[in-house]
C-alpha cells in the first residue's frame, strides 16, 4: 500500500535505493543516494538506516554505503544459476587443467 504523495510505497522507494548502486558506483554517500535515487534527503536518509538495519546495506568506516555481504549472499542463494555454477565447478576445473586457461560458465 502506497503512503507517499508520489504513490510509491516503501518497498519501491527501497528499491531505488538499491538500483543505485552499480559496478563504477559501489559505495556511495548518503547525499549521493538521494540524488541518484530522486528522493528526498530525509527519506533516502531513513530508508538507507532501515537498508543498514536489515543488513541490505553496509556502512563503511568512511560514512559510504555499499550493497552488504549479507545481501549478496541472500540473493546468490536464491539464484537459480548457483546450482547449475556449482555442478559445473569440477568440469570446469578439468577443462581449465587441460587447457591451462580461464574459463567460466
Amino acid at each position: 500500500m502506497a503512503n507517499s504523495s508520489s504513490g510509491e510505497t516503501v518497498l519501491q522507494r527501497a528499491m531505488r535505493v538499491l538500483q543505485c548502486f552499480d559496478a563504477e558506483n559501489a559505495r556511495l554517500g548518503a547525499s549521493d543516494i538521494a540524488r541518484r535515487s530522486d528522493l528526498p534527503s530525509s527519506t533516502a536518509h531513513r530508508l538507507v538506516v532501515e537498508l543498514t538495519s536489515v543488513k541490505l546495506l553496509e556502512r563503511f568506516a568512511d560514512g559510504k554505503y555499499g550493497i552488504s555481504t549479507h545481501a549478496w549472499e541472500t540473493f546468490v542463494r536464491a539464484n537459480p544459476l548457483e546450482r547449475l555454477r556449482l555442478q559445473a565447478q569440477s568440469i570446469l576445473g578439468d577443462v581449465h587443467d587441460e587447457l591451462g586457461q580461464y574459463v567460466s560458465l
